[in-house]
């Protein structure tokens, strides 16, 4: 599976450049979208749904660091970022750090350290979609055997409870109810 990212930097020539020196899919990416700054960024995020940016810090209209507070705070979904930077200063660094962002990359580009940094972010997100697809299918199998019980006059209050958590059902909403599909296939 090839994961997105999309590339934030108000330099056209620095976009570009990053473009062609990276072998996305051999990194495990393709380039899903570019912005000038962290404005367009954000009013691209909902239709590409990027896993990872790549931002410059200092751009005109919204900076890199606003637009990772932004997204952090506004996403439901966990975007992993890259900073780039022209500066060698601690305090963007630090800032970054803040927003729990692990990778940040002096200008001029180096290929070889972009590239490993792209193939590390690859393991994690593939790593963390591992995790989040068993939780589901965990959580799925649980509330199976519990309805079964249940159907089958095995419950008791204990049961019942942990159903309703397992649904997430809560005592105070007025109406619940449960829609039971019987498979005669399997």
């Amino acid at each position: 599976m090839l994961y997105r990212v999309l590339l934030v930097d108000d330099e056209p020539f620095v976009r570009e450049g990053i473009k062609q020196l990276i072998n996305w899919e051999e990194c495990g990416f393709i380039l899903c979208g570019e912005a000038s700054n962290g404005e367009e960024a954000l009013e691209m995020l909902e239709s590409l749904s990027p896993h990872v940016i790549i931002t410059d810090i200092k751009m005109p209209v919204l900076d890199g660091l606003e637009l990772i507070r932004r997204v952090n705070e506004e996403m439901v979904k966990k975007v992993k970022f890259v900073i780039l930077s022209g500066y060698n200063e601690f305090h963007f660094a630090q800032t970054a750090m803040r927003y729990n962002v692990k990778n940040y990359i002096l200008k001029p580009i180096d290929e070889d350290e972009l590239s490993q940094i792209l193939r590390r972010i690859y393991k994690e997100i593939t790593s963390e979609m591992r995790l989040e697809k068993e939780h589901a299918l965990g959580i799925d199998a649980m509330v199976s055997r519990t309805i079964k019980k249940i159907i089958k006059g095995e419950g008791d209050q204990e049961l019942y409870q942990q159903a309703m958590e397992l649904l997430q059902i809560h005592r105070d909403e007025p109406i619940h109810y449960i829609t039971i599909e019987q498979d005669y296939y399997k």
